[in-house]
């Protein structure tokens, strides 16, 4: 099996290549490659940082580069609507965050895959904790 990685950060590149992994700094909105060229695609923790405006562009994106018929998994923090950065976030530069319910998600998701599964888990015990996990397997329309 072959991987090809990608991330924004030069650094979190750099770190990738380092262990001998094919890593690219690409942009979600543009990931610059072939359509068809990939067999399948995971996304962990990714399209939270993309607008909900732009987010059927993007998935648009992720599902040309895999062909129709290929496997997706995305994972992502989400359970309410909610866009903005938040005042708790101790990143500098503050950080974009676009958290999405279940419902908005599996929308947004169905203009560009097929969702096989959908399923939700909070990986703590606290139940007043607003976001849980959402994890989608899905195919490339």
């Amino acid at each position: 099996m072959t991987v090809t990685a990608t991330d924004l950060s030069p650094e979190q590149v750099a770190l990738c290549r380092a262990k001998g992994v094919d890593a690219h700094v690409r942009d979600m909105y543009d990931l610059g490659f072939a359509a068809g060229c990939f067999d399948s695609a995971w996304a962990m923790n990714c399209i939270h940082h993309i607008p909900d405006a732009d987010l059927p562009g993007v998935l648009g994106g992720l599902a040309t580069v895999v062909g129709a018929g290929s496997p997706v998994y995305i994972g992502v923090w989400g359970g309410v609507d909610e866009e903005g950065m938040p005042e708790e976030d101790f990143y500098l530069p503050p950080r974009f965050f676009s958290f999405r319910s279940d419902a908005t998600l599996q929308s947004l998701l169905e203009g560009s895959f097929l969702i096989e599964s959908f399923d939700t888990f909070r990986p703590g015990e606290d139940p007043d904790d607003t976001l849980h996990m959402q994890s989608a397997f899905l195919r490339a329309r």
